[in-house]
């Protein structure tokens, strides 16, 4: 790691740590700011799960389309929660009626995303997903993202 990285990291722990507490020492300060610069070094770590939805969301082969958000379920069979949405209509979708399915949801990323579409419901939003292959060789949309656009009109 180059030098100008870690002081942004130090800087950013110094940001979030803030100045000493009345009647702290300055060993008890200098444990905190290191504790803190340690867990943020750690969420940019390349494979840290933060970093695995900065990936995701940048993906230059990840598709963007607008669409609302009309229903989420949870799939019993995968955990996942499936997106149902309203979109433009398309030569797949002449009714513009969409579905695409989160991460399975017993993992944190999976959940996050359920858990945000879900309370976007009736919302547009921006979807951000991946296509990914199923264990039986089908192909699905595994929404990484949704960005609130406000509520559908």
């Amino acid at each position: 790691m180059d030098d100008d990285t870690k002081a942004r990291l130090i800087l950013s722990a110094l940001t979030l740590v803030g100045d000493k507490i009345a009647d702290e020492t300055d060993d008890k300060y200098n444990e905190r700011l290191a504790n803190t610069v340690a867990k943020v070094a750690g969420l940019c770590a390349p494979r840290s799960p933060l970093a695995v939805v900065v990936d995701d969301v940048l993906d230059p082969e990840a598709k963007r389309f607008v669409g609302t958000i009309t229903k989420v379920v949870k799939e019993a069979s995968s955990t996942r929660g499936v997106v149902y949405m309203d979109c433009n209509p398309s030569d797949r979708h002449p009714d513009g009626k969409e579905t695409a399915r989160t991460d399975r949801t017993d993992n944190p990323s999976g959940l996050r995303v359920a858990h945000l579409a879900q309370s976007l419901t009736g919302h547009k939003v921006l979807f951000t997903v991946k296509l990914e292959v199923m264990p039986n060789g089908d192909k699905v949309r595994i929404i990484k993202h949704v960005q609130d656009m406000g509520v559908a009109s």
